[in-house]
């Protein structure tokens, strides 16, 4: 099996300690997944030290473009560079791989105005997932990206929707 590439990987400041790092993988194997792998981004300021790393799992479907997203402790004028390495590959077979029924069945941008004494303009984005699958799912995660009118990504969040029942 051939492991995801990266298309790409951004950072995003959060606060003045925090940031966002987000990347797009590309699962390139057409006929399998891994239900899980391992993956560290190393963080490197512009003297190429390494100032931070992370370290998480995740999953990938087959021929899937994924997005990983983490909030690192470091603040985001400190990152000049990083270095992705994947590890512990449990491909799975798409015959095997159960994959998710669910559908976006709205997905609405609009601009609200808060108040007309105020002057800022804030733009909110409605999505309504549908869950056809036949069982209640644990938990959701939803990943946002923001463009600026040049279509640059300026931005990023990460909720997650848990069942508590």
């Amino acid at each position: 099996m051939v492991e995801p590439t990266i298309s790409w990987i951004k950072y995003f400041p959060v606060n003045d300690q925090q940031s966002i790092i987000a990347a797009e993988i590309k699962d390139p194997n057409i006929g399998w997944g891994a239900k899980l792998f391992n993956y560290q981004i190393d963080v490197y300021d512009k003297n190429n030290l390494k100032i931070a790393s992370l370290k998480n799992d995740s999953f990938i479907y087959p021929a899937e473009i994924k997005y990983l997203f983490d909030i690192i402790q470091i603040k985001f004028q400190d990152i000049h560079h990083t270095k992705t390495n994947f590890s512990d590959f449990q491909w799975t077979p798409l015959k095997n791989f159960s994959q998710l029924d669910i559908k976006i069945r709205e997905a609405k941008p609009g601009i609200i105005i808060p108040m007309a004494a105020k002057f800022l303009l804030k733009t909110l984005s409605l999505i309504i997932i549908h869950n056809n699958n036949p069982f209640k799912l644990s938990k959701l995660k939803i990943i946002g990206f923001l463009r600026n009118n040049q279509g640059q990504y300026v931005s990023a969040s990460k909720t997650q929707l848990e069942n508590k029942e």
